[in-house]
């Protein structure tokens, strides 16, 4: 009767092996897939800020160059009236 008991513990083993190694593959795959989902969320963020960023440096830059046109004008503005004077 001792001999029955002691043919399942090397059984019980393997079984409860096979499913602690089940068990540990479904956890990492599911630690792996909300990393994966946090990283690509952190993307996202990145790609959307350097976006506005490069948006509002475009802005900027249009404002600058039309700054830049009208003292241009108004500085040919003047050369011209000066030599209409003249």
């Amino acid at each position: 009767m001792f001999t029955i008991h002691y043919l399942y513990y090397p059984l019980f083993s393997i079984i409860s092996c096979l499913i602690g190694l089940g068990a540990g593959y479904a956890i990492r795959g599911a630690i792996g897939k909300k990393k994966k989902t946090l990283a690509e969320a952190q993307a996202q963020d990145i790609l959307r800020r350097s976006q506005e960023e490069a948006e509002v440096r475009k802005k900027e830059l249009e404002i600058e160059a039309k700054d830049e046109l009208y003292k241009l004008r108004t500085q040919f503005d003047k050369e011209a009236q000066e030599r209409r004077i003249e």
